[in-house]
């Protein structure tokens, strides 16, 4: 859903003139800029997804007990 919109613009501004990647072929001003904050909100928020798997393995291979929240009533 982020990619698509993202190399679709690219490639009705560009064509098949594109370098290495799609947003280094761009030229600076707005579509640049929208492409490269989509990419930037992309990868924040995948970070957190891809790591978390592996840390709790960890976790859970150390024996750190799990926090409990406890709600103030």
């Amino acid at each position: 859903m982020i990619y698509f919109p993202t190399t679709s613009v690219g490639y009705f501004l560009i064509g098949d003139c594109i370098q290495t990647d799609m947003i280094s072929s761009m030229s600076n001003g707005l579509t640049k800029q929208i492409a490269e904050g989509v990419m930037m909100v992309h990868l924040i928020s995948a970070v957190p997804i891809v790591v978390n798997p592996p840390n709790q393995y960890f976790e859970e291979l150390m024996n750190i007990p799990k926090c409990k929240i406890h709600l103030i009533k």
